[in-house]
């Protein structure tokens, strides 16, 4: 049986606050007033609560945003659990991270200080990360080309496939780490000089000329940014929660404050995970020039709440309803439900079901990095029927709608949906087992495969949660 894929939960109400119930969290969200300004949201203007309770084997970390709380209680149990939790202010710069003490032997991050020192084995592995970046690139560029209705586009974006195309037999020749590096500049540079003509739309207002940082001086480079934000996030937590130091890497160089390893995590998947995202989104114009806010005080830059900022520029969000694939985190987007719940897709959904393994490859490595390979869970339909007759019949029936909802989801009365991998499944038996009698209660498991959830109609109230999709609250 595949073991459960972990998801990713994102606190972006103001207010919302997360108890424990045994094994699940259980999340209350406010609903406020329309109109109701931000810096007057608390818990005792909400209107109304949404609830969600979400069994513990289901989350791999919690980003809460802003002023939301975490009881004490939820916390022990995402400790016990490994589920680390982060907490970062509304705008989206990390504050804390608390996670369990690390279940990893000092040998592994010995082991990689000592490969970073070796240039032989840094150099290797530079040219696997930049060999899947430049490959990514060609794809995204491929599909472009065959998206474009523009032979005039079409062919400045296959010249470009075919000179990335060309770089990869001599990045497998190279020996130096710095001819690598090269190596990934010139491609990059090649890349970025065609991606305009990625763009079916609003070409005028994402017009790309060059790459631009800290701050970005235009508005697709303001995008971009703010991506590579989110992967780098991911990254960092991916690389903490298996024992190796995020700041100690093979491409990039170490400089302090920097997560050079989660950098060279994300060369990859930066053509996928942000590129890709970016262009859909204009394409689809699902963002446009009115959701950004140019000052001229100062250039493009992150974002500070509307009530403090001054002179520095902002970001804003659409404030019209969409549904879109990737999200922002400027004081904007936060007034748009619909918006903001939307925009994290793109890349909140590819780096939440990615599990990053480590493993040797076929050159001797035990640090290359493999291609990230989505798990899949096992959904079990549970069926009780257990005799209330008695008392004692009414307490058991309620231990075991209390262990079905550790590890599932109540859909019926008497129906719970649980997607659960190998080492849940065989506690939830052992539990449900233990609990009924065999002459007076009834107990039925459902085994479903993969597509089960496309066959499934519901109709009426109490529509149940996808604990696989994106938790965003």
């Amino acid at each position: 049986m595949p073991e459960i894929q972990q998801n990713t939960l994102y606190l972006l109400t103001r207010g919302s606050y997360v108890a424990r119930d045994h094994l699940t969290l259980q999340v209350e969200v406010p609903v406020y007033p329309a109109g109701l300004p931000e810096e007057e949201q608390s818990r005792d203007k909400a209107c109304e609560w949404r609830k969600l309770s979400i069994p513990i084997h289901h989350l791999e970390s919690i980003c809460v945003f802003g002023a939301s709380t975490v009881s004490p209680p939820a916390l022990d149990l995402c400790w016990e659990h490994g589920v680390a939790v982060n907490f970062l202010s509304a705008n989206g710069h990390l504050q804390a991270r608390l996670t369990s003490v690390a279940d990893t032997s000092v040998t592994l991050r010995r082991a990689q200080f000592r490969a970073t020192d070796d240039p032989a084995r840094c150099a290797a592995i530079a040219r696997q990360l930049i060999a899947g970046k430049i490959q990514n690139s060609r794809n995204s560029l491929l599909r472009a080309a065959r998206e474009t209705e523009s032979d005039d586009a079409r062919s400045p974006l296959q010249a470009v496939v075919d000179g990335l195309a060309r770089q990869l037999p001599d990045l497998a020749e190279q020996t130096d780490l710095d001819k690598v590096r090269g190596t990934e500049g010139l491609a990059s540079q090649q890349h970025f000089s065609v991606f305009t003509l990625a763009l079916k739309q609003q070409r005028e207002d994402f017009a790309f000329t060059t790459r631009s940082r800290r701050p970005p001086r235009d508005r697709i480079n303001c995008l971009l940014s703010f991506l590579y934000a989110l992967v780098r996030h991911d990254c960092i937590a991916a690389l903490t929660s298996i024992g190796l130091d995020p700041f100690v890497g093979f491409l990039h160089v170490d400089r302090p404050n920097r997560p050079s390893l989660a950098l060279d995590l994300m060369e990859e998947f930066r053509p996928w995970l942000a590129g890709r995202p970016a262009v859909t989104l204009i394409n689809r114009q699902q963002i446009s020039a009115d959701d950004f806010v140019v000052r001229k005080a100062a250039p493009w830059n992150s974002p500070k709440p509307a009530a403090s900022a001054s002179s520095a520029p902002t970001r804003n969000a659409s404030r019209k309803p969409s549904t879109t694939r990737c999200s922002s985190r400027t004081s904007g987007w936060r007034k748009c439900p619909s918006f903001r719940r939307a925009f994290w897709r793109g890349t909140c959904v590819a780096t939440s079901r990615t599990t990053f393994r480590w493993c040797p490859n076929d050159r001797g490595s035990p640090w290359a990095v493999s291609r990230f390979t989505p798990s899949s869970p096992m959904l079990i339909l549970v069926t009780c029927d257990v005799s209330t007759v008695e008392k004692a019949g009414a307490r058991r029936l309620r231990r075991v709608a209390r262990a079905c909802e550790d590890y599932g989801t109540r859909v019926q009365k008497s129906v719970f949906e649980c997607q659960v991998g190998q080492q849940e499944w065989v506690r939830l038996r052992a539990r449900l087992l233990a609990e009924i009698k065999d002459a007076e209660d009834s107990l039925r498991f459902y085994f479903l495969d993969q597509t089960a959830k496309l066959k499934i109609e519901h109709h009426g109230v109490n529509q149940p949660v996808d604990l696989t999709e994106p938790l965003i609250l």
